[in-house]
């Protein structure tokens, strides 16, 4: 090859040696794995619906894991408080807690009072309210998602 030639000239060459090369068949192993891979797919899609993601499971089956876990916070909660109490039984019995037991005892008191006012908001908020801000955190992700995808495909998707 000479040195005069320009890279455009080149890429030619290049371009039309491999064009003219014969097609290569693919391995039979891999027809084999693709194959198996398929299948596999295939049975994943036939197991139990307990098996699969949550949003494949039935709506009732649904509704109550989620009562379930919020059942099960709530049992937390309350152990919380119990926990509470029981220090502040110690206290009384003890005159004076350790600098150690006094953090946990702050930790606890933030925590019954988080829970208190949680429970007020709860019982104060008016049930319309509530549910127009599910629908309005909805809608909100709603957009954006779209607008997530709508600068996606502007600038990558288009070039």
């Amino acid at each position: 090859m000479s040195r005069d030639r320009n890279p455009e000239s080149l890429e030619r060459l290049v371009d039309g040696l491999l064009r003219g090369q014969p097609a290569r068949r693919a391995p039979s192993s891999l027809q084999a794995r693709v194959l198996a891979r398929i299948q596999a797919a295939e049975l994943s899609a036939e197991q139990p619906w307990w098996r699969q993601s949550f949003l494949h499971w039935p709506l009732a089956a649904r509704a109550v894991f989620l009562l379930a876990s919020i059942g099960f916070i709530r049992l937390v909660f309350m152990g919380g408080a119990s926990i509470a109490a029981a220090f502040k039984a110690h206290e009384v019995a003890q005159g004076v807690l350790s600098p150690a037991l006094t953090w946990v005892r702050l930790g606890v008191e933030l925590f019954q009072a988080f829970n208190a006012v949680l429970e007020f908001l709860a019982r104060t908020i008016p049930t319309g309210w509530i549910y127009g801000a599910l629908v309005l955190g909805i809608a909100l992700y709603v957009v954006l998602f779209g607008l997530g995808t709508c600068a996606y495909r502007l600038l990558y998707v288009s070039k």
